[in-house]
């Protein structure tokens, strides 16, 4: 397993992404927008820190994501928030994972919306991303199990994450003391086999 940490602007001056090892981590999966909107003020920041430039182009050594918080609730449709998505780390494709974060008000809201959410960016990448929620809500999300994307699951003070349909996680959200810890379910090859354009 991989030890992968996520960040948002809220970390920002508390971790060091210039040297993933000296930190003990494997790697980083940033958060890149929220809504249709929003972008993160660090996401810059954080990449060019991780990535060792200002360039702003893929990086091919390093173990990276980026995922998008869902805002249902504020009327936006799910298209309008993925392509806010893939204006910001849609160049990224083939290099990195890509994840949906659904929690929060989202919680109240059909899954169908993530479902939608997830397509889109399936449909303009041809990655699949992977699903982030908490363990009590994995009994009902069969919709995204029936099509194939990878489940981030968080599930505090527990030795084993409850998955509810799924058969396996794809990434384990273990603890968020100082920084979210996660736990992936693979090595450096699955991590790459997540990133890949398959159509």
């Amino acid at each position: 397993m991989l030890t992968i940490i996520d960040v948002s602007n809220w970390n920002r001056g508390k971790v060091d992404l210039s040297n993933l090892s000296k930190i003990g981590v494997d790697g980083v999966i940033m958060k890149a927008t929220e809504g249709k909107t929003f972008k993160d003020k660090s996401l810059d920041y954080f990449y060019d820190e991780l990535h060792g430039k200002k360039d702003g182009k893929p990086d091919k050594q390093k173990l990276y994501g980026f995922y998008h918080f869902a805002r249902p609730d504020n009327g936006n449709t799910a298209e309008e928030e993925a392509e806010n998505f893939l204006k910001y780390v849609g160049h990224h494709k083939g290099h990195c994972i890509y994840a949906l974060d659904w929690e929060g008000k989202a919680l109240k809201y059909p899954i169908d919306w993530a479902v939608k959410w997830l397509d889109y960016v399936y449909e303009k990448t041809g990655v699949k991303p992977l699903f982030y929620c908490q363990a009590s809500y994995t009994d009902m999300i069969k919709k995204i199990i029936d099509k194939d994307y990878g489940l981030w699951v968080a599930h505090y003070g527990t030795s084993k994450p409850y998955i509810g349909v799924y058969p396996f996680y794809a990434m384990w959200q273990y603890t968020s003391s100082k920084l979210d810890y996660n736990r992936f379910n693979g090595n450096k090859e699955v991590w790459k086999k997540y990133c890949e354009v398959r159509k």
